[in-house]
């Protein structure tokens, strides 16, 4: 009887957090009609704070070197990668 009160607990904490698993977007669909006609300006907002990213970059390859340089640099990528990949799926939706 214990064993079977574990196993509907376990059941219950897998079945409250699946959704976590899942690769649904989370506040994409809350969003996505106030998002979607201000797309383009968004992803342009983005870019321009990319470019100053880009500036800060350079002035952290003077104050701490080349691998912090490198470092930032990668970081800029994946999140210019991330909006990118965000703006397409509402734009395409």
């Amino acid at each position: 009887m214990a064993e079977e009160v574990k196993e509907t607990k376990t059941e219950n904490k897998e079945n409250k957090n699946k959704w976590l698993l899942s690769l649904e977007p989370v506040l994409t669909e809350k969003l996505e009609a106030k998002l979607k006609p201000r797309v383009k300006e968004i992803y342009y907002a983005f870019l321009v704070l990319f470019a100053v990213s880009l500036l800060g970059a350079l002035g952290i390859w003077g104050a701490a070197g080349f691998a912090s340089f490198i470092l930032s640099l990668a970081f800029i990528g994946l999140n210019f990668i991330v909006v990118r990949m965000w703006a397409e799926y509402l734009n395409n939706k």
